[in-house]
Formats: structure tokens, sequence, C-alpha cells
């Protein structure tokens, strides 16, 4: 390939003719819009992964984090953990709940799908 030859020996576009001029400036159109279009992909994928947030281990949390993300008192959270409604990891005696576990039910309240907002008291 012409650009090839000239781009390991820029020197040899001295001898040249016209008609390889014009070949050789018709190949590096070309090359310059392949490598624009690969910048332009390497760019959006560079972007896409600076956006993802790092990955972090599912940390298991203790009671008293979990009622403070959740903005609930402990034994609240504990009472959760008992009925089921937030999935526990038993470590020994110690009760922990994963983070992705406290997300999700920070996403989906107590599981199931919940669109009610309760306002004032519930007993009458």
């Amino acid at each position: 390939m012409l650009l090839d030859d000239l781009s390991q020996d820029p020197q040899r576009a001295q001898a040249l003719t016209a008609a390889q001029v014009t070949a050789a400036l018709a190949q590096l159109h070309v090359a310059q819009g392949r490598l624009a279009a690969l910048e332009g992909l390497l760019l959006d994928r560079l972007l896409a992964l600076q956006a993802q947030p790092p990955s972090v281990p599912d940390e298991l949390l203790d009671m008293p984090m979990v009622a403070k993300l959740l903005g609930i008192p402990e034994s609240r959270a504990r009472e959760l953990g008992r009925r089921g409604q937030l999935p526990v990891v038993a470590v020994g005696k110690y009760i922990r709940v994963r983070r992705s576990a406290v997300d999700a039910f920070m996403a989906n309240g107590d599981g199931s799908r919940r669109d009610t907002l309760r306002v004032g008291p519930t007993r009458r």
C-alpha cells in the first residue's frame, strides 16, 4: 500500500508522480475517516466505563447501620429481618444484611411493589 510505504519513509513522497500523490491523498482521506470513527467509538467506551461505579463487593451491614440507612429504629430493622421482609445473613451469633438487600428493600419497600402513600394515623 502506498500510504504504508510513505509513513515508513516520508522522503519517498518527493519521487511520486501526480497520479501517485492523488492516490496517496485518497488513501489518507479514507484512513483519516476510519481513525475518526475509531476515535469516536473509543471515546464512547471510555465515557461509559467512567460512568460505571467501581465494582464493590456486597458488604455485610450490621443492624444499626441498616436502621440508619433505612431511617427507621433498630428494633424495626430487626423485626423486618425476623419476618423475612429483609433477607438476613447469620455470621455466627451475629445477624447481618447485605448492602444489595438494603438497596433492593429501599427500591421496592418490603419486596412487594406498593405505590400507596400513608398519611396521618392509620388507626381510628
